[in-house]
């Protein structure tokens, strides 16, 4: 679903040029009879985007890296949180040790309000070399940790935001290099996010029995070491972003998703306290993909942005949540990592086919997009969500209305 968003976005950005001047306003008018969500578009750059090429495709290969240990970082908290539990470092309850993934999460993505303009201002390499500091040093730091407020400040704080100042970066960078192709090239560099959640788990898991709880982190944070070194080296502004512009609002729907987000994960885990977290992704799925077929009548700059705010809230239900889910329906702890593990790769596997398969859904037609396939493409699975939740939950209460679950 973030793909979809994230590749139409950036799709509109390049092709259509969603219109904040006075001219495009005006061309507002005449949107409604086209039938569809394509916005008037403006003259083509004098400098187009070489649609590929070596410098255009290494761009991707560093997006990738850097989406690897952003999502990696969060995904493996999973396992952290297992281990935090066993109480061989700090004792504090599951809600508490929660905390920590939740603020990480948090800086990760409400840091992209700050980091977006700093990009634009053309300021990547910076940006790049901080992400990575945070996260090297991070982990470094957590090795030494023996405190849980250690532990918040390290891992929740330090390595947040050196994810933040990688997450924007990472998926503003290729718009510039890609036109047709910028579908598939956002895409691509997306998957590096499943792998990041199959490998650093098993990078946790594997070495902690035989080296102990310091070396494997800092193992994991020698590997985000070399692999960010590779960003750092190959991904190159091509052009200095001229500001708050028709051709770059969409990668300012970026952050904006993102910021809602931050209030999406924290206030709908508070409610499922309260009544159950089954009771809450239900409703939450369902939304999600309402908003995503809204998207259908949508025809002007105020009605993206509305429905990005949106989506952004209630899709943080689907990172925030899962963990709850995990535990409400695993009687034996001592298997939650297992089955966090499992989860997480099936995660993975539709990362893996989601980027793309938006690209192709998008550009399957000659010599325009297809918006209202793609909005379709990303509108049913979080539907088809909502029924498999709603027999899930029909199969553990037997069909009562007022249970907690």
């Amino acid at each position: 679903m973030h793909e979809t968003l994230e590749s139409s976005v950036s799709d509109r950005g390049q092709e259509n040029q969603i219109g904040l001047s006075n001219e495009s306003r005006n061309d507002e008018k005449s949107l409604g009879s086209k039938g569809s969500n394509e916005f008037e578009s403006t003259p083509a750059p004098s400098n187009p985007p070489p649609n590929g090429g070596s410098k255009a495709w290494l761009q991707v290969v560093g997006s990738w890296f850097m989406v690897f240990n952003t999502w990696g970082t969060i995904v493996m908290f999973g396992d952290y949180q297992a281990y935090y539990e066993n109480g061989t470092l700090f004792q504090q309850t599951s809600s508490n040790i929660s905390w920590i993934g939740s603020i990480q999460s948090l800086m990760v993505f409400a840091s992209g309000a700050v980091i977006g303009p700093i990009y634009d201002r053309g300021y990547l390499k910076l940006l790049l070399i901080v992400g990575t500091f945070g996260i090297v040093f991070g982990h470094m730091m957590l090795s030494l940790c023996q405190e849980f407020w250690q532990v918040v400040l390290a891992q929740g704080f330090v390595v947040g935001i050196g994810g933040g100042c990688l997450f924007v970066p990472a998926l503003a960078v290729i718009q510039p290099y890609f036109s047709t192709r910028l579908g598939l090239a956002i895409g691509l560099a997306a998957t590096g996010s499943s792998l990041g959640g199959v490998l650093y788990p098993v990078i946790f898991i594997n070495p902690i029995d035989r080296v102990g709880f310091a070396w494997t982190t800092r193992i994991i944070g020698f590997i985000a070491l070399a692999t960010l070194a590779i960003p750092i080296t190959v991904s190159e502004m091509r052009m200095k972003p001229p500001g708050w512009t028709t051709g770059n609002l969409a990668l300012y729907l970026l952050p904006i998703l993102n910021a809602a987000s931050t209030f999406g994960r924290a206030l709908p885990n508070w409610l499922a306290d309260k009544v159950g977290a089954v009771n809450v992704v239900i409703p939450g799925s369902l939304l999600i993909g309402v908003l995503l077929f809204c998207n259908l009548a949508v025809h002007s700059v105020a009605g993206i942005v509305c429905t990005a705010l949106f989506f952004g809230f209630f899709s943080g239900i689907f990172i925030a949540t899962p963990p709850l889910l995990f535990m409400l329906f695993t009687n034996d702890k001592s298997k939650l990592g297992s089955r966090m593990g499992i989860a997480y790769f099936l995660l993975g596997l539709s990362v893996l086919f989601g980027g793309p398969g938006a690209g192709a859904v998008l550009q399957h037609q000659a010599g325009g997009s297809d918006w209202t396939g793609s909005w379709s493409y990303a509108g049913a699975f979080p539907l088809a969500a909502f029924l498999v939740f709603c027999v899930l939950r029909v199969w553990q209460t037997g069909g009562k209305l007022q249970v907690k679950i």
